[in-house]
């Protein structure tokens, strides 16, 4: 969201666990980079020392961030925000500690005794979602400036 309020021309986030979408994102920012000279994409990606889990399931610990709506997937064209998966709509949205404890660092989340922080956690993620998703249905840019 900072990158997109700069008014660069096309902002997007990735995640390993949705290759298609990220593979259209890349080939986009990459015409975007070439044409305009500035693009931008935060990718989501396992990182096993960090995360302390197996890298036999990285790929649904990252896609269990999406479906939580922590790492959203969307793009920032032009100034128009478009949600690129809806985790809600496709009746796979699930708690943010579904996905905190599939990894090793933050299993210990799932302990009573943190039930105060995962529930501001989880309230946050759902406050920024519904921004996000708010941005998404208006339907209109705000671009600050752009770049040529």
């Amino acid at each position: 969201q900072i990158m997109a309020a700069t008014g660069i021309p096309y902002v997007a986030t990735v995640a390993e666990s949705h290759p298609v979408d990220f593979i259209k994102k890349a080939a986009k920012a990459a015409d975007y980079a070439k044409k305009q000279g500035v693009a931008y994409v935060k990718a989501l990606s396992a990182c096993p020392l960090n995360w302390n889990d197996k890298p036999n399931t990285e790929r649904e610990v990252i896609a269990a961030a999406v479906d939580s709506c922590y790492f959203p997937l969307y793009e920032v064209e032009l100034g128009k925000t478009k949600l690129s998966y809806d985790p809600e709509k496709s009746g796979k949205k699930i708690p943010v500690l579904d996905w905190l404890t599939r990894m090793g660092r933050t299993k210990h989340l799932k302990k009573e005794e943190y039930a105060a922080v995962v529930k501001e956690l989880q309230d946050e993620v759902d406050r920024r979602f519904t921004r996000l998703k708010e941005k998404a249905e208006a339907h209109f840019a705000f671009p600050l400036f752009t770049f040529l």
